[in-house]
């Protein structure tokens, strides 16, 4: 954990109640509406209503985690879980659009409200799992002269890059 008696993360900020309630509730809403978000596109763009539907529910199940949440952890899993799926899943429903793709790094900045690095780390191994599994399917790609597993390693390493420039940022803010 400690580099040169330097932390290598930031610091826990331990938000307190009402920071993270706040926070959690705008993370909950941009959850909630990537429902109707991520079914209109997939509607549009010729994905059957089964999966539209189907792949709503998921998110719809998050949302209910995150709604009803037990713990801080569990809603802040819960919920950067969805929204991260959410991702996935616009991904999917655009049949593998490269463009579609950088829904992950807004994800991830959404996710990052928390202020807890483990969620951004949990969304990166989340990337890096759902596009090697893309790309070990007989997905019809929407660019076939892309390498789908190099286009795996260059999509998850953006999103660990831009998890890595905002634990910069907090680590700056904590400094201030």
């Amino acid at each position: 954990m400690a580099v040169g008696g330097r932390r290598r993360f930031a610091k826990r900020p331990g938000l307190d109640e009402r920071t993270f309630a706040m926070r959690h509730r705008f993370a909950l809403i941009l959850l909630w509406a990537q429902v109707p978000f991520v079914a209109l596109i997939g509607l549009l763009l010729g994905t059957s209503p089964f999966e539209v539907l189907a792949a709503s529910m998921v998110i719809v199940g998050l949302g209910i985690l995150g709604t009803f949440p037990k713990t801080r952890v569990g809603a802040g899993n819960a919920v950067s879980i969805g929204l991260i799926t959410s991702a996935g899943i616009l991904v999917y429903v655009s049949g593998g659009l490269i463009v579609a793709n950088f829904y992950f790094l807004v994800m991830v900045v959404a996710i990052s409200t928390y202020r807890e690095w483990r969620l951004l780390g949990l969304a990166g191994v989340y990337v890096l799992v759902f596009q090697l599994g893309i790309a070990a399917t007989p997905v019809p790609l929407a660019d076939p002269a892309i390498d789908p597993f190099l286009w795996a390693v260059i999509s998850s390493l953006a999103v660990l890059a831009a998890a890595l420039l905002l634990l910069a940022g907090w680590r700056i803010d904590q400094r201030a």
